[in-house]
């Protein structure tokens, strides 16, 4: 298995609609939503198995201060597989040195953001826990 990274990659709102419920995320079931939040995203990264799409993330940046990680979703059959980490690396790219990157967690993904540098930046709100990573 190779995966290929795209980044701004177009896609349709249904392959997105597609991969959130591949991942396990529940996400908004509405293709004119999906329009929006991809459309004004200023960053999405996409991994590819081929043709197939199997990972999507969706972020808003400043490229010099901060950036929000809105959606990280790999295909739950190609997760434990470094795509998501993959396309966090991508997006890393993209950014200034030290850049904060932050997000919101659901309490079952907290473990994976940990093992990838990911510390909780406050205490549990909700059914999330917001997470940063700061960029050496």
């Amino acid at each position: 298995m190779t995966i290929t990274y795209r980044l701004n990659y177009p896609i349709d709102p249904e392959d997105a609609v597609d991969i959130y419920g591949r991942a396990g995320l529940q996400r908004p079931q509405d293709i004119r939503k999906i329009k929006n939040m991809l459309q004004h995203s200023n960053v999405i990264v996409t991994a590819w198995d081929g043709a197939t799409l199997v990972g999507l993330l969706r972020a808003m940046t400043d490229f010099s201060f901060d950036c929000y990680l809105n959606d990280l979703a790999a295909d739950s059959v190609y997760q434990r597989q470094g795509i998501g980490r993959g396309m966090i690396e991508q997006l890393a790219k993209l950014l200034d040195d030290k850049v904060l990157i932050m997000l919101i967690s659901s309490p079952d993904a907290i473990g994976f953001y940990e093992s990838i540098g990911f510390t909780s930046g406050s205490e549990p709100y909700g059914q999330t826990m917001c997470m940063s990573v700061t960029r050496n």
